[in-house]
């Protein structure tokens, strides 16, 4: 499970990675994304205290308030024995710990974690950086003067036949910390 800052300061984002995907038709589904609220929520658990107690340490009580997706990540981390993995290490030069950018025809933001990037939104993509070859920037010129301020990334593949997948449009200022982090994982530019 991955928990993601929002552009909004309202939600956050919840990802939780199935080993078995989920399929509508032909579309299969390896990601659920759940957008959970920032704001404090109380729930209550069906469950009496000494068995809280014996399962659970006293980690959860009967009835809790905290911000909603804390609780989400708590209930899962104890009852489900699932880690939460955070994009803690990665920002912008604007303090972000995203980049905006265009994945096919669908904008979202890219998230660079410690082993691998996120691309949320439609569809959500997971890359491990283990799994990249190379990566390639273009229409990256920061002397340019005509007026393009955004640069592309193209992400390509081991063992794929070459299978690359593009970012477009990420704005200038982000480039510093999207070539950093690549550096960090020796991957090859």
């Amino acid at each position: 499970m991955y928990l993601f800052d929002q552009p909004d300061i309202m939600n956050k984002a919840l990802v939780f990675c199935l080993t078995k995907p989920l399929r509508q038709g032909q579309q299969t589904y390896p990601h659920l994304v759940l957008y959970a609220p920032t704001d404090y929520t109380t729930i209550s658990l069906n469950l009496d205290e000494s068995v809280l107690a014996e399962r659970y340490g006293g980690k959860l009580q009967p009835n809790m308030r905290d911000e909603g997706y804390k609780l989400i990540a708590k209930l899962f981390k104890f009852i489900g024995g699932v880690k939460l993995y955070t994009s803690d290490s990665f920002h912008t030069s604007r303090g972000a710990p995203y980049v905006r950018c265009v994945h096919k025809s669908e904008g979202g933001l890219l998230y660079f974690m410690e082993r691998t990037l996120f691309f949320i939104h439609k569809p959500t993509l997971q890359i491990a950086y283990d799994d990249i070859q190379s990566v390639h920037y273009h229409r990256y010129d920061p002397n340019s003067h005509t007026g393009n301020k955004m640069f592309d990334i193209q992400i390509k593949l081991k063992g794929q036949n070459g299978v690359s997948i593009w970012f477009h449009n990420i704005e200038y200022p982000d480039f510093s910390a999207v070539n950093a982090k690549f550096s960090s994982k020796d991957i090859r530019q």
